[in-house]
């Protein structure tokens, strides 16, 4: 029997006296103490978000307290096979509140065994996600690592995902998360409304680390009016839309493997574009990108919309592979309207820097946008095919008729 998920809220609240101490660490609240049986057919919904809430509580004023909640892997002597089933979004409470105005701040841990599955049924008719960090966190870190989510049951027609966080400091590492009918992880300002510069604790910084992000029908990760998002030693493949779409400024993405997302003609690999009200400031380096036979869209796209320019890219040491198809880009940095035809080229970009890259197989190896100024482009190794001999190629005009001011590097 599933649980009402409006009743979600009331349980977490109930559990708050719930928790207990392991001396000397921070408060652990096994899942299963609670009643989660893990046996891929009891839902599971009320004991885990109950576990959720026994961990938040107003802390005392005897120093840093932090709360973990852990959830323990496959046990045949209890007919545990570590497969957690859940109905309901899991709501995420506040943590970090501040003890005695003090620099002291509580911290968040939930810990899924290496073994650990959490299977995602939701049947609700609004957008959510298994976990949501949409509380306003005050201070202090959220960290969820560990076992794998997946999506692949859920029955609602209407996208889901499988962690949203709309707060600040939230860190997702060594976790696979697959087959969501939306993204695999949004990071949405709009949601929680406190991914925000905090002049007490310094940048907001939400971190994706060592994740297998796969097989989703949307973004693998979406970062939308996102601030400082750190994207690194990630897997993202094989997702419907954009692997990597951030939407803001302070972005960095660094040594991972994003290959085989979008489709022919639509979204591809990595787009990094300007929030509401801003610009983009981007690095990206030390990526392996690989695209989808027949693919056009670039591998990495750092452009400027209506929104705003770009007014720093640093994109270096980067490995990008494409599939000889016409009309196909590597790298584009400038103003989105501007690619193939005599458009506009404000907002403009600046402050350009793309070295050290391996770019093979592309018809245009990187294209800079109408406008852009102060840009270093070389040296690159470029390759007619993925066992052409690598040249570093002089950066000639582009051809007559198009944009004056735009140039690309072809890669034969």
């Amino acid at each position: 029997m599933s649980v009402p998920c409006s009743d979600m809220a009331r349980l977490y609240r109930l559990a708050a006296g719930l928790h207990w101490m392991d001396q000397n660490q921070a408060d652990v609240v096994d899942v299963a103490v609670l009643g989660a049986k893990g046996d891929g057919a009891t839902d599971d919904s009320v004991a885990i978000q109950s576990a959720l809430g026994a961990v938040f509580r107003q802390p005392d004023n005897s120093g840093a307290l932090g709360s973990h909640v852990y959830f323990p892997g496959p046990n045949r002597n209890v007919g545990r096979t570590g497969v957690y089933r859940v109905t309901c979004p899991l709501a995420v409470p506040g943590w970090g509140k501040a003890k005695d105005n003090a620099q002291n701040f509580s911290n968040l841990l939930i810990t899924l065994h290496p073994a650990a599955t959490i299977s995602f049924e939701y049947e609700g008719t609004e957008a959510h996600a298994l976990f949501e960090f949409a509380t306003g966190c005050l201070r202090g870190t959220a960290i969820i690592q560990g076992g794998r989510l997946t999506g692949s049951k859920i029955k609602s027609g209407t996208p889901q995902h499988g962690i949203w966080i709309g707060v600040q400091d939230v860190i997702v590492r060594d976790m696979l998360i697959e087959k969501f009918t939306g993204n695999g992880i949004i990071i949405d300002a709009a949601l929680g409304g406190q991914i925000a510069t905090n002049a007490d604790v310094g940048p907001i910084v939400d971190r994706i680390e060592n994740c297998h992000v796969f097989s989703n029908g949307g973004c693998g990760i979406l970062g939308n009016q996102a601030t400082a998002v750190v994207v690194e030693r990630c897997r993202i493949e094989g997702n419907s839309q954009w692997g990597l779409r951030l939407r803001g400024n302070g972005m960095s993405v660094d040594g991972n493997a994003i290959e085989s997302n979008g489709d022919v003609k639509g979204p591809g690999n990595l787009r990094i574009e300007a929030a509401s009200g801003g610009t983009i400031d981007a690095s990206v380096t030390n990526n392996y990108f690989g695209t989808v036979s027949g693919q056009i869209a670039p591998a990495i796209s750092v452009e400027g919309n209506q929104n705003g320019g770009v007014s720093r890219a640093f994109i270096s040491g980067n490995y990008l592979v494409g599939n000889q198809v016409s009309k196909s880009y590597a790298i584009v940095v400038g103003t989105e309207n501007t690619r193939g035809s005599s458009g506009v080229g404000n907002p403009t970009a600046s402050n350009v820097t793309i070295v050290g890259n391996f770019i093979g197989g592309f018809q245009t190896g990187v294209w800079i946008g109408e406008g852009t100024d102060r840009y270093v482009v070389g040296p690159n190794g470029f390759a007619s095919g993925l066992a052409g001999a690598t040249e570093n190629l002089v950066p000639t005009p582009m051809l007559p008729g198009r944009s004056a001011g735009v140039f690309k590097w072809t890669t034969g």
